[in-house]
């Protein structure tokens, strides 16, 4: 083939349109009889995975046997000896590999057989579930990121939220036919055996101590923890040294169980060397999570794992996620620890802003505090609080019922109530509402009179500010129901009102200034407030 000819097919293959890639990886392959890697899924040479150790000395050609750790044996009285082996793996390693289970090799079997043949099914049955929403149930894609990946990975996936598992059994997939019946029963499964496994773990790092009723209640925060499955499929790939089936990461959550099959992918970074890990029958791989590494400290660790393909046989994998989906306190001094943790919590501008700051800007948590701190602490928005009240005011031509009205509703808002609770306050103002309202009418009907008699516009009455240190005077010279009239009702007696249904006061969360503002101005938001400021510095 001469070379223009080579170019032409070449540039065949790459004119795909994007529609088509985010049907997935297998599509392709199915529709187009790929012999090239088409552009999207071509990785910058720096990380494409190597042919061989010879080129690259970080890489090491032969398999790594990962630690074994026999279930069984943790159950007899061999166990201290494996608690200390299970410490060892997860400290060193971050891996291990579980044996003799309680999970049958049947059920093991069937599970990865059902999800091989999900992949299997047409296009238009893996399309129901294709979606790029991150909050979906159940969601069919490609690649590791699909939305925002510049260059694809030779995946494709199906996920599964799994707890409560009766609520969302019925989302999930109807083929094929016994889909759910094995997925449900292997995450029943895999997930007493994660608590297992997480018991173990908790004693070995000296949280729980073996035999000991009050260490239930540390296990029981982990049964209601989110638990995912994850089925991954890697179709051969005609050129396997160019792409990969998933990038360098590191898992999220707490553990992540893997079943996989026969065929080598999973690599992990080991002694700053890729290493590939030697598939064993019926064995999970248990790998530590993001969470597990903090949560212990930094004693165990999580590490950054890869997948790598290959052009002769597909693969199938399927992970059991397990998470923490409440906020665990961090007790901590660790700068490495705490620098690893911060960029959890952010999010959108915050995290473009972290992801920005230049290599090796940041040696301890303290400068990265305050670093943020001088970006961002003074351009945080302030939430509305109960103390936030006293500021609402009625309004010109604003009745005393839509101001009740509207005041209730900002109260249910910042408080939390329910819609109930203002009944009260409403009952409490009925008389001042109704004395406003037959005042109202009384005007407009001494208005509509004075304009049939041709006589001047009457004007209601207003409160003259010259005055305001005689109104009693002035009230005096009003009828009866200017004692009702919105002068005497105003937001200071709608306050103490309020206050008397002992609404729960929640005082704005103060943030320091940057250095040299104006502190007077800064907190003019909070004035008439009651409360205990840290000193602004020069």
């Amino acid at each position: 083939m001469s070379p223009a000819m080579a170019l032409n097919e070449q540039k065949g293959k790459d004119d795909i349109p994007k529609s088509q890639y985010q049907k997935g990886v297998k599509h392709l392959c199915e529709k187009g009889h790929l012999n090239a890697v088409p552009k999207k899924y071509i990785l910058p040479v720096s990380e494409r995975p190597t042919k061989s150790s010879v080129e690259h000395s970080n890489v090491v050609k032969q398999n790594l046997q990962l630690p074994i750790i026999d279930f069984s044996e943790l159950l007899g009285s061999n166990r201290p000896q494996v608690l200390r082996s299970l410490a060892n793996a997860c400290q060193h390693y971050g891996f291990f590999q579980l044996v003799n289970h309680c999970i049958s090799e049947d059920v093991v079997r069937r599970m990865i057989d059902v999800n091989g043949r999900f992949f299997d099914l047409p296009l238009e049955e893996r399309a129901k579930y294709m979606t790029t929403d991150m909050r979906a149930l159940i969601r069919c894609g490609t690649s590791f990121s699909q939305t925002k990946d510049t260059v694809l990975c030779w995946r494709d996936f199906l996920k599964l939220l799994c707890h409560p598992l009766p609520d969302l059994l019925l989302h999930w997939p109807a083929s094929p036919v016994d889909i759910r019946k094995v997925v449900a029963t292997n995450a029943e499964e895999t997930k007493h055996l994660f608590l297992a496994v997480m018991e173990a773990i908790l004693e070995s790092l000296g949280i729980v101590e073996a035999n000991q009723e009050e260490d239930d209640n540390i296990l029981k925060e982990f049964e209601n923890e989110s638990q995912m499955m994850v089925a991954s499929f890697y179709p051969p790939c005609p050129q396997p040294d160019l792409t990969l089936g998933m990038p360098p990461h590191s898992d999220y959550g707490f553990l992540t169980l893997l079943l996989q099959d026969e065929v080598e992918g999973l690599q992990i970074q080991h002694q700053d060397k890729w290493v590939t890990v030697q598939p064993i029958p019926n064995a999970f791989v248990v790998n530590v999570g993001d969470h597990l590494e903090i949560y212990s400290n930094g004693k165990y660790k999580s590490v950054l794992h890869t997948i790598v393909v290959n052009e002769i046989k597909s693969r199938v994998s399927v992970a059991s996620l397990h998470s923490v989906s409440k906020t665990e306190n961090l007790y901590t001094n660790d700068d490495a620890i705490l620098c690893c943790v911060f960029p959890m919590s952010l999010k959108g501008e915050t995290l473009t802003w972290y992801d920005g700051l230049p290599p090796r800007s940041i040696d301890n948590f303290d400068t990265l505090v305050e670093r943020f701190s001088v970006q961002y602490a003074t351009s945080w928005s302030h939430c509305m609080t109960s103390a936030s009240l006293a500021s609402l005011q009625q309004v010109d031509d604003e009745s005393l019922h839509k101001f009740i009205d509207r005041f209730g509703h900002i109260v249910v808002q910042i408080c939390k109530l329910n819609p109930k609770s203002m009944d009260e306050l409403r009952e409490r103002t009925k008389d001042y509402i109704q004395m406003e309202e037959m005042s109202r009418f009384r005007n407009k009907v001494r208005q509509k009179s004075d304009k049939q008699e041709g006589s001047t516009k009457y004007e209601p009455y207003k409160s003259d500010k010259r005055h305001k240190s005689n109104k009693c005077q002035l009230l005096l010279k009003r009828s009866r129901y200017g004692r009702y009239t919105p002068q005497m009702a105003n937001h200071t007696t709608i306050l103490k009102e309020t206050f008397n249904l002992e609404v729960p006061i929640k005082l704005p969360l103060m943030k320091p200034p940057r250095s040299g503002l104006d502190a007077a101005k800064y907190y003019k938001y909070h004035c008439g407030i009651v409360i205990t400021q840290k000193t602004v510095g020069p």
